[in-house]
């Protein structure tokens, strides 16, 4: 499972204000510079960017499924939703649906209803409900070789030359997915491309890094 990850922000203080606003109390903040989010299974740690760079991600918060109308109308009086063809939700299979929208650094954040997480404390959604940071982007220049050191360090069981060349790999462990995405694809519900841009991931035990100058580290 993905236990923490890392990513950094180029409009700090708005997006703590959006955060707060959104998330309420389940918000962090634990330093000047560093605030997280923190759902019921895992924590998103979102740090002030101090270079030029304005880098983005695509996250995604994993919410019951009988809670995802509910959800959808709350986010939405706070932020216009994304839009694709004049919707602003999408269904994968039966069992999943999404919305998505920007936050202030326009980071790409999905909200996922799942059936098989639909066992909700409570009838009415709040942000305590968010039940996981479920999926991660990690943006790599050459997705073969990353995925080599992925399943060389026992993070993708599969081996790398089965997957099919779409661009785009999932990496899941308990109900927890590291997109691992090729440079340049655009990302769902946007019209942004995915880059590469420093970050960490824990899951499973391993932490995985994208350093400063690009290059992912692994531990």
């Amino acid at each position: 499972m993905i236990t923490e990850a890392t990513i950094f922000v180029s409009n700090y203080e708005e997006t703590l204000e959006f955060y707060k606003n959104l998330f309420k109390n389940i918000i962090t903040e634990t330093s000047s510079q560093q605030f997280q989010i923190n759902v019921q299974w895992n924590t998103l740690k979102i740090l002030e960017e101090e270079r030029d760079e304005k880098p983005y991600y695509h996250f995604c918060f994993l919410i019951p499924k009988s809670h995802f109308k509910q959800a959808k109308e709350y986010v939405s009086k706070i932020v216009p939703l994304n839009t694709k063809d004049g919707e602003d939700e999408i269904s994968f299979m039966e069992e999943i649906q999404s919305f998505y929208f920007y936050d202030p650094s326009e980071n790409i954040v999905e909200f996922m209803g799942k059936d098989s997480v639909d066992d909700p404390v409570n009838d009415i959604f709040a942000p305590e409900e968010v039940l996981a940071l479920n999926e991660m982007s990690l943006v790599t220049n050459n997705l073969e070789k990353t995925a080599t050191k992925l399943h060389d360090k026992g993070i993708i069981e599969k081996e790398p030359s089965e997957f099919k060349a779409s661009g785009l790999i999932f990496v899941s462990s308990d109900n927890t997915t590291v997109l691992l995405s090729a440079t340049e694809r655009t990302w769902l519900f946007s019209d942004k491309y995915a880059k590469v841009f420093p970050q960490e991931i824990n899951i499973d035990g391993k932490k995985i890094v994208v350093t400063q100058d690009k290059k992912i580290q692994i531990s």
